[in-house]
């Protein structure tokens, strides 16, 4: 009997013994510089200022030309482009040849950014002052031109700052030799001569711009090729109004 109670004694010492090795292998939360549940930090909020704004991309800077210059100028040549409305400047040459460039870059201009068709215009009016001789974006400028009886002509205007400025002796060789060809030059008192004389500024390269972008943009635009239909319609009907009046005899 004895025996088993000294056995008993012994395993009940050799198990606390054990739980207190093991206990004390493990470090408490604290020992091992850490937190309970209850201590547990929170997470932190980023606050807005902490928060790094995406950097926006720049936008293109618009390309600035130099201010036109002031020079009048006496004529023009083949390649140049004349500003205004009017029978005269439709068809001549420089402006037929920007319409069809224009008409070309037509398709590529209308699937483009704005930065890209501003490239576009500059690239197709640079092609036109690239030419030989160069191309000018030319517009009238206030001033009277008089042609006297020798075929001589005479420039008054801007102001006063031209007054009886021989127009001759200011046309470039190459305007010269264009209002030759035409034959504007051989009839120098009449009114088509005056009207080529001009007087032209060069609009700059700014202006040309825009003109080219204008111009593409109206390229075989449907409202005015409608516009236009109906003009020639109204135009023929007028005429076929006017032959049955006269076959009739009931014109007054």
């Amino acid at each position: 009997m004895d025996d088993l109670v000294t056995a008993a004694q012994q395993n009940v010492g050799e198990e606390a013994a054990t739980y207190a090795v093991a206990h004390a292998a493990i470090p408490t939360m604290h020992q091992a510089g850490g937190t309970d549940d209850t201590t547990m930090k929170q997470p932190s909020v980023v606050t807005h200022s902490q928060h790094q704004t995406p950097s926006r991309s720049k936008k293109t800077q618009k390309i600035k030309f130099p201010p036109p210059s002031n020079e009048i100028i006496f004529g023009h040549n083949e390649n140049d482009v004349l500003l205004g409305r009017g029978a005269t400047t439709n068809i001549h040459p420089g402006n037929i040849t920007l319409r069809n460039l224009c008409g070309a870059v037509k398709p590529t201009f209308t699937a483009a950014t704005n930065a890209e068709k501003r490239q576009i215009a500059i690239n197709t009016a640079q092609h036109i002052m690239a030419l030989d001789p160069p191309g000018r974006f030319l517009e009238r400028v206030e001033g009277e031109i008089t042609i006297h009886e020798d075929g001589s002509g005479t420039f008054n205007g801007m102001g006063g700052a031209y007054s009886n400025v021989d127009v001759h002796t200011l046309i470039s060789p190459s305007d010269a030799k264009y209002l030759n060809e035409t034959g504007w030059a051989q009839n120098k008192v009449g009114k088509h001569w005056r009207k080529a004389l001009g007087p032209w500024r060069d609009v700059g390269m700014e202006k040309a711009v825009q003109k080219t972008c204008a111009v593409i943009r109206d390229h075989n635009r449907q409202d005015r090729i409608a516009l236009k239909s109906m003009g020639l319609l109204k135009k023929n009907n007028k005429k076929a109004t006017l032959l049955g009046e006269n076959v009739g005899g009931k014109i007054e």
